[in-house]
């Protein structure tokens, strides 16, 4: 597909001093921090201008005067571009950053596909449905700035601009255990729930100590025996590191509870350590015993590597949506099988699903097998 290249550009800053004005590409002007700092933002997108005609006698059109923040880069064109849609096909209008072997920037161009591919550095403008010889509608497709104070009524941040992620534990054994589950530093009060609709209790565990941390801990119970029951819960998150934690009954392998989270308990380094199963009690009158990592009778608390994940059999499908994820939302790609493992569970945080279809067996967190599905629905 041509470029079209846009004229009398200002791209700041650039190396290469892509500017009307010698210098001004590479200078720190005032004008130019202004405009970066209104409009600050991690994403590529759209400032002002850009709006495509309605539709075109022919198959040009005039992509008009617009400014975008690119890669960091504030990209002015002052005039209208003219670009040439693909008869018979629906084209997909992008705004570009050009670059040299070097990777610096040396201008700015309109790219038009029908694959619709966002090329490398670029925001997009919209699309062109044309017949075979005109253009017959347009569509906005642009991006503008997620935070831009300029644009909403009050210096404030709106829901959808908020990162979060959810957290759950499932914990399956005897009635009226008290199980303890910690939360994710940043967390909201959590939603606790049980598989056969019985009371299922929680409350604020208090600490003798003053703990110097802020990350929330629970005491869950059910009412019956054999009953599944946990808790899930959403907080503010950073880090893009999920983790798993289950507890093993070591004489038969059976996952007891699972802990999952798209991060640790704590993103900070001096409650890191923190176990996620801390407080678990899996029989009555056993006591909890304070040590690091965790260590409850008849239980053995277990970190799980998340390449142990793929034990579990991840659709091809599941795996794929996972990449597309990844790079569409610049997350980390060593956390592919956790990303594939909620796309395949349809669950943002699956320790009911791990809990359900895992076992410990051999030093490997893996899937049951059938044999080993039927031996357990027997008992």
């Amino acid at each position: 597909m041509p470029d079209y290249a846009a004229a009398n550009e200002d791209i700041w800053p650039s190396q290469n001093d892509v500017a009307q004005t010698a210098g001004n590409g590479k200078k720190l002007l005032e004008n130019q921090w202004q405009e970066v700092m209104a409009a600050l933002t991690a994403a590529n997108f759209v400032y002002t201008g850009g709006v495509l005609p309605a539709s075109s006698a022919n198959l040009n059109i005039d992509v008009p005067a617009c400014q975008a923040m690119i890669s960091g880069r504030f990209v002015d064109i002052p005039g209208s571009t003219t670009i040439t849609a693909a008869a018979s096909a629906t084209s997909h209008v992008y705004l570009k950053l050009l670059r040299d072997g070097a990777n610096l920037v040396t201008g700015a161009a309109f790219e038009v596909n029908t694959a619709g591919t966002p090329p490398a550095d670029s925001v997009k403008i919209g699309t062109l449905v044309a017949s075979g010889s005109a253009i017959t509608s347009t569509t906005d497709a642009r991006s503008f700035a997620v935070i831009n104070q300029a644009r909403i009524m009050k210096p404030s941040v709106g829901t959808p601009e908020l990162k979060t992620a959810t957290g759950s534990a499932t914990v399956t054994d005897s009635a009226n255990v008290i199980y303890g589950i910690v939360l994710n530093d940043y967390s909201f009060a959590p939603t606790l729930y049980s598989s056969d609709g019985s009371s299922t209790w929680g409350m604020w565990v208090p600490q003798t100590t003053d703990p110097a941390n802020t990350v929330a801990r629970i005491a869950i119970s059910g009412a019956a025996n054999g009953v599944t029951f946990g808790a899930r819960w959403r907080y503010v998150t950073a880090s893009d590191d999920p983790t798993v934690w289950i507890a093993v009954n070591p004489a038969s392998g059976d996952v007891v509870a699972v802990w999952v989270s798209d991060d640790p308990p704590s993103v900070t380094e001096d409650v890191f350590l923190d176990d996620p199963m801390e407080g678990l009690v899996l029989r009555r009158q056993q006591r909890i015993l304070p040590v690091q990592p965790i260590s409850v009778p008849n239980s053995e608390p277990k970190l799980i590597p998340l390449e142990m994940l793929s034990q579990f059999a991840i659709p091809q499908a599941a795996l794929d949506a996972a990449d597309r994820h990844i790079e569409a939302k610049k997350l980390n790609p060593s956390r592919r099988l956790y990303r594939a493992l909620q796309f395949h569970t349809r669950d943002i945080a699956p320790s009911g699903w791990l809990h359900q279809n895992g076992i410990y067996k051999a030093g490997e967190f893996r899937a049951l097998t059938p044999q080993e599905r039927r031996q357990r629905m027997r008992t």
